[in-house]
């Protein structure tokens, strides 16, 4: 289609005069679709790629290649492939443990470098939660034979994965870490890429986190973490960990309960009384003497202490 358009400027005999070519497509025929795209926008995008990688594919068959029929080869001249040069099939998962090594390495280092800098800090800087920054930094906890082992040019066999590893790390001895470590990597062992074991209490899934029982569980080891002297404050033990000093306090508290209290909180969250809530718990820490806080409890939930002891 060609427009011809003219302009007479005012006061004046000049004509400019000036054409645009549009290219009009080909009328379609009779009951064709107008609208029908092309061949090429009609391929899906994954055959696109499969049609490009197989066209690399081709031109990387170039006579020029190195590798081709010798008399001095099987077949090329690149010789046949060594037993020793077969790819590990851990080697993936090992590359991952070790680039999270090299990622908790660096990030201590920083933290080093400035004692006021916490793992909220390093959590801002590179735009993670503060939790999978602990998560991380967690792995140095681990034997130093173990990171040794991990660290080994030459390794090849099973290798327990990232979730499996901080949960050897949380173990209280450096012995229980290498005999559990040994266990999990024999060959016999499903303890990478992802799979859980339910009857193994390092690769199940940990336990929810309005449970009562996990919350216990952590102040102890927090606990523990204190009298040792791995920690000499609860803002250090905070910052190890990925969260408030204030936290690490409320979660401490709950050792100071009455047993008979501790006993309740130990049940399941399914046998837990109507309405008893984390904010109700702590609530009942800030009362000093355990027979203030039975009282208090009892008042709320009468009857409640005298089942769990007897079930206990």
């Amino acid at each position: 289609m060609v427009t011809t358009e003219a302009r007479r400027t005012r006061g004046s005999e000049t004509l400019t005069t000036w054409e645009t070519s549009v290219p009009l497509p080909e009328r379609p025929s009779f009951g064709r679709n107008r609208l029908r795209p092309c061949e090429e926008t009609r391929l899906s995008a994954a055959k696109r790629r499969r049609l490009a990688a197989s066209q690399a594919k081709i031109e990387d068959l170039s006579p020029s290649s190195p590798c081709g029929p010798a008399q001095d080869a099987a077949g090329q001249a690149c010789g046949p492939e060594a037993e020793d040069s077969l790819v590990d099939p851990w080697a993936g998962a090992l590359a991952r443990v070790r680039a999270q090594l090299d990622r908790a390495r660096k990030w201590q280092a920083w933290l080093d470098q400035d004692p006021e800098r916490t793992a909220a800090d390093l959590a801002r800087r590179d735009g993670l939660s503060p939790a999978r920054v602990s998560q991380v930094l967690k792995l140095l906890n681990l034997d130093p034979t173990i990171l040794a082992d991990l660290d080994r040019p030459d390794r090849a066999g099973p290798v327990p994965s990232e979730l499996v590893l901080r949960r050897i790390a949380a173990l209280p001895t450096a012995g229980a870490q290498r005999a559990r470590y040994a266990a999990v990597c024999t060959p016999s062992a499903p303890t990478s890429g992802g799979v859980h074991r339910r009857d193994d209490p390092l690769t199940r899934p940990a336990p929810r986190h309005d449970d009562f029982r996990y919350a216990l569980e952590r102040a102890r080891r927090y606990q523990g973490w204190l009298d040792d002297g791995t920690h000499v404050s609860l803002a250090s033990l905070g910052r190890a960990e990925g969260i408030s000093g204030t936290r690490v306090g409320q979660l401490l508290a709950l050792l100071h309960l009455a047993p008979e209290i501790v006993a309740v909180l130990e049940q399941p969250k399914e046998e837990l009384p109507s309405g008893l809530s984390g904010k109700a718990v702590r609530a009942i820490t800030h009362i000093r003497g355990e027979k203030a806080q039975r009282a208090a409890f009892e008042a709320r939930w009468p009857g409640v202490l005298g089942q769990a002891v007897a079930a206990k």
